[in-house]
């Protein structure tokens, strides 16, 4: 950025003056040659009789005609004048073969053409409720036969919508094929181009409302749609014609319009400029209601003649007001400069001059008959103004666009981050498992396997022991160190395949003992907490209740099973007998010397592993005699570490 420098300034100020002038030029354009102009007239105010004369020697005994010059506006003329008559001369050598035409620029409010007393034409309605046709060009054929070889007598009746408001422009006669061109042109300027700005606004308008309903975050965009559509329902004004709408109405509305258009620029410079100006655009919106009920008010209760005046004094407070906006842009521009900046100043000083130029027109410094050229100005200011809000969204959207992308890729270095910490997380993890699992295979050989190799160590030294004994040691040892091994095995917390396990190691020595075994298991919910550590507390109890029935229960056979109560929703393993029973003949009651004769591993310490394990065992008679031990364990809740 840097600053503006002032013939960079000036040279978008010549600029939107050249735009101005060469628009003026366009709409105002007429035929080069003079011969074809007729700017003088006679003018006779009020109705001079149902007929117009014939010749111009009846002109000249009318009373109250006059001289005057083309174009001739009422207001000062005849301000209290709603009607009156024109009378030209039209100088013909002899009727030609050339088809000849009437060309007026422009006549308020209706009119009525007589040649040499004979009807011409008429535009319009001349009675009430009058049509309007102010701002339109009118082209009237002239018939050769209507013409005199010399002179004839032009009559035109001009009725006005109020008195002072009638106006009549230079007449052009000549040719047809000259006349017609200007005469479109000047109807493009005034109609058809005045209609596709109005509809081109609505559009744009429209768009911009969605745009700000889209992203009401930025209160912009609704205020240039607010501001293009006051400007739009302003410039339907030049474009009535029917005559069934009041025109007092038309007028007010037309006023009106122009100070809410002024209003919604202000706010939407301020916006786009983001001016932080509270008081002042309240100040603004106050101005613009106390206008509103003053027109109001004047056209509600005031004599028709103080309109003018106030729709005067509210016009020139618009204009004034609206300079204010090219000041804070022109300031905005100075002190730094910008292409956009640039824009909007060239926008305002283009506007501005053509709003000066149909004030001039409306208090009659310039003559009347000049086009309106604001329609023309606001066409810059949509264009302008909706070129920097469009450009300004497409920033916006690079910049979101911009911002997701960098977002992407804070994310994806957050997941590498993550996941990099998940690995981590999960190599820790493991050696944390491995740690644990190591630590309780060492606990478990050396209460198990460990104790049973010291406590066989012991016997041998202390020479108190037989074969058989140092036999069955270590068979238990063997038996435990597989318990170990088979706990390491995956269950996918399936308690059958636990006891599917147990019975491929103890089969063979159940079938040695003389005991006939059957296994019933059930298919349960899975366990998800049996890992090892529960696998192994599950068969050490089992492997505990198989000692006991072996060493003490003298039974013939042994049932172990497993399933699912339904009434509590736990998972029960079954170990029953055929034997003595724990209060039979030799059997020890006592749970204590059940114990010592396991050697550490009787009764108590099978009820010590279900705790462990989160559940339950109840050891009592079973129905059909000998012992049945049930061991009931949960199917979710994660036990307590077992010290096995």
């Amino acid at each position: 950025m840097k600053t503006a420098e002032p013939w960079r300034v000036a040279a978008y100020l010549l600029l939107a003056l050249l735009l101005a002038a060469l628009v003026s030029v366009l709409s105002h354009s007429k035929p080069d040659n003079p011969q074809f102009s007729l700017d003088k007239a006679v003018f006779l105010p009020g109705a001079g009789g149902a007929a117009p004369p014939s010749v111009w020697a009846q002109v000249e005994h009318l009373a109250g005609t006059r001289s005057v010059s083309l174009p001739h506006d009422w207001r000062a003329d005849a301000p209290d004048t709603a009607e009156g008559w024109y009378f030209v001369a039209l100088d013909a050598d002899a009727p030609t073969a050339l088809m000849m035409s009437l060309w007026i620029p422009r006549v308020a409010m209706n009119a009525q053409a007589f040649l040499n007393g004979a009807p011409l034409a008429r535009r319009g309605r001349m009675d009430k409720p009058m049509s309007r046709n102010w701002n339109r060009s009118w082209l009237i054929q002239v018939p050769a036969s209507l013409l005199n070889p010399t002179q004839n007598l032009l009559a035109l009746r001009v009725v006005a919508e109020r008195p002072g408001q009638g106006m009549l422009r230079e007449l052009y006669f000549g040719p047809d094929a000259e006349l017609r061109g200007y005469h479109e042109l000047a109807n493009f300027f005034s109609q058809t181009l005045v209609q596709m700005i109005v509809m081109l606004m609505l559009v744009t308008s429209a768009f911009m409302a969605l745009l700000w309903w889209w992203g009401r975050h930025d209160a912009t965009y609704g205020w240039y749609a607010i501001m293009l559509f006051t400007w739009a329902i302003h410039d339907v004004y030049p474009l009535v014609t029917t005559g069934q709408l009041p025109p007092l109405l038309l007028d007010w509305f037309w006023h009106v319009t122009l100070v809410w258009f002024v209003y919604s620029v202000c706010i939407f410079v301020f916006r786009y400029l983001q001016r932080d100006e509270p008081e002042l655009e309240i100040r603004f919106l106050r101005w613009a209601l106390s206008v509103s009920a003053a027109l109001t008010a004047l056209v509600l209760f005031a004599p028709a003649a103080f309109y003018d005046w106030g729709y005067l004094i509210s016009d020139t407070a618009a204009l004034l007001i609206s300079a204010y906006p090219l000041y804070c842009v022109l300031d905005g521009l100075l002190r730094r400069f910008t292409a956009d900046v640039a824009l909007l100043v060239t926008c305002g000083a283009f506007s501005l001059t053509f709003g000066i130029h149909d004030w001039m027109v409306m208090v009659g410094i310039l003559d009347r008959g000049n086009n309106y050229l604001m329609p023309f100005g606001s066409l810059s200011i949509m264009l302008v103004f909706g070129f920097l809000l469009v450009r300004r969204f497409g920033a916006a959207l690079e910049g979101l666009e911009a911002m997701n992308l960098s977002l992407e890729q804070r994310v994806r270095n957050r997941e590498q981050e993550v996941e990099r910490a998940h690995q981590r997380l999960l190599k820790l993890e493991t050696e944390r498992a491995i740690s644990h699992e190591r630590e309780r295979l060492v606990r478990d050989m050396h209460d198990g396997l460990g104790g049973t190799l010291i406590s066989t160590l012991a016997m041998v030294r202390s020479g108190s022991v037989n074969q058989g004994s140092i036999q069955e040691a270590l068979q238990a040892a063997i038996e435990d160190m597989r318990l170990m091994i088979d706990s390491l095995d995956p269950v996918d917390g399936d308690l059958v395949s636990v006891l599917a396990s147990l019975r491929s190691r103890l089969a063979p020595r159940l079938e040695a003992a003389g005991l006939t075994v059957q296994w019933r298991g059930t298919e349960g919910p899975a366990m998800n907490w049996l890992g090892p550590q529960g696998v192994l507390g599950v068969m050490r109890i089992l492997q505990e209740g198989i000692n006991n029935v072996l060493k003490h229960a003298q039974a013939s056979s042994i049932e172990v099973a497993c399933g699912l109560d339904d009434e509590t929703g736990q998972i029960w393993v079954r170990l029953s007998d055929d034997g003595v029973g724990l209060h039979g003949p030799g059997c020890p009651t006592d749970v204590g010397m059940i114990a010592a004769i396991s050697g550490g591993r009787g009764l108590g310490n099978m009820k010590q592993r279900a705790v462990e394990l989160g559940g339950t065992i109840d050891i009592g008679p079973a129905p059909s005699g000998g012992t049945r031990i049930i061991l009931r364990l949960p199917v979710q809740m994660t036990p307590s570490p077992a010290r096995n």
